[in-house]
């Protein structure tokens, strides 16, 4: 065998050992770039689903809050109270619901902060405004005024009972909520915003609810309610 021929038989190991060297870093580069490219199709998957939750939770919260009923109730000591109670963490009123998410008709809901396995969630409860769904009558949950004291996590109703109370999560990961009100109160005056809107006679012009969950903020959520 010629010197020749070995230099370029040692020659071509250099090469192979080269070109081995260029294998392995563009699959290093290209598994990275897939893993990049995961993590950011991952990323868009979670803003998507947030962003749907969002737009669904708007869309239920802006359908009853915009339908508000002005309705009294009578206290034991005859004294007429509106059933609207507005705190920062929590609110109730009446407005009635499409029959697909009950009997339809008027509702008594009440949206409010619930703890379960030192998680918050956001829940909706929602009464049928009736008598006997109010006091607690075929195995529902009695409701009592935000106002005289009533709130917190209330137990879900039984499956036969749905028609007469149900209680829906509405953001399951909460880490804060601030509810703000904007109106005029009875002495009168220019209408302001308010962190309470409690034994009022009329409804609050705007209803303005703050969420945050354990992806972020979420945009600022304002309604007009009905003028009484």
């Amino acid at each position: 065998m010629s010197k020749g021929y070995r230099r370029q038989q040692a020659f071509t190991l250099v090469e192979l050992l080269i070109a081995l060297a260029l294998i392995s870093l563009i699959v290093t580069l290209l598994f990275g770039a897939i893993r990049l490219g995961n993590r950011s199709w991952n990323s868009v998957e979670q803003h998507v689903e947030q962003t749907d939750q969002m737009r669904l939770v708007w869309r239920f919260l802006g359908g009853q809050i915009s339908q508000a009923r002005v309705v009294f109730q009578e206290s034991a000591a005859s004294e007429r109270h509106l059933v609207f109670s507005g705190l920062t963490d929590a609110m109730e009123l009446v407005a009635p619901t499409p029959p697909y998410l009950g009997v339809g008709g008027l509702y008594l809901m009440r949206l409010h902060i619930g703890d379960e396995q030192e998680k918050k969630r956001l829940l909706m409860s929602r009464w049928l405004y009736h008598p006997e769904a109010l006091k607690g009558d075929g195995g529902v949950p009695e409701w009592r005024p935000l106002h005289a004291g009533g709130g917190g996590d209330l137990p879900k109703g039984e499956e036969e009972f749905r028609t007469l109370y149900v209680q829906t999560v509405l953001v399951d990961k909460l880490k804060s909520m601030a509810i703000s009100y904007f109106g005029v109160l009875e002495g009168g005056g220019r209408p302001e915003w308010y962190e309470r809107w409690e034994e009022k006679h009329r409804l609050p012009l705007l209803v303005k609810i703050q969420i945050s969950d354990e992806d972020g903020n979420w945009p600022e959520m304002v309604w007009a309610l009905p003028s009484a």
